[in-house]
């Protein structure tokens, strides 16, 4: 089932990713189901898709990666963790509002749904793992707070009281 699972959620049709993203989201939250083995495929290929800022599954990897590091943050291997802070660094440039470089493959419409989605990622990998943290994971959780989307100002407040309260580490 995980395999044909990954191979939808890379798939160009996008409505057998956001199926297999519903699928992969109820599996994630089922402590039952969750409980039945590591989905190490699919965690690799989530990681993989963030760090290959692949479109159209990007959001739905950025959405599916954010209830894995809430609810099961012991899926996320090393090499996951870096392949993640890989894409999140590369989309500190890439999702910028200005000066945005050529080719990306991200619509611009994209952009601001995409910069939420990344914050909140951010943010989530600094709660669940403080010791990991590197510049470009801290670097989204500190633009929120000065971020033109109000959504993403709103996330950075309360991101502001984390960093105040551990002192930024």
């Amino acid at each position: 089932m995980e395999a044909e699972l990954v191979e939808h959620l890379i798939d160009s049709d996008v409505s057998k990713v956001n199926n297999a993203s519903n699928v992969i989201s109820y599996w994630i939250h089922r402590p039952d189901l969750s409980q039945s083995g590591l989905p190490e495929l699919l965690i690799n290929t989530l990681s993989g898709i963030i760090a290959a800022r692949r479109m159209p599954a990007l959001p739905w990897g950025l959405s599916l990666m954010l209830d894995i590091a809430k609810h099961q943050s012991a899926w996320i291997s090393e090499s996951s963790f870096a392949l993640i802070e890989s894409g999140l660094k590369k989309m500190l440039v890439e999702l910028s509002y200005e000066h945005r470089p050529l080719g990306s493959g991200v619509p611009d419409d994209n952009v601001p749904t995409l910069r939420w989605s990344c914050a909140r990622l951010a943010r989530e990998l600094v709660s669940s793992r403080p010791t990991k943290v590197s510049k470009s994971i801290t670097a989204w959780v500190q633009l929120t707070s000065s971020d033109p989307l109000p959504e993403l100002r709103f996330l950075g407040e309360t991101s502001k009281l984390y960093w105040e309260k551990t002192d930024g580490k």
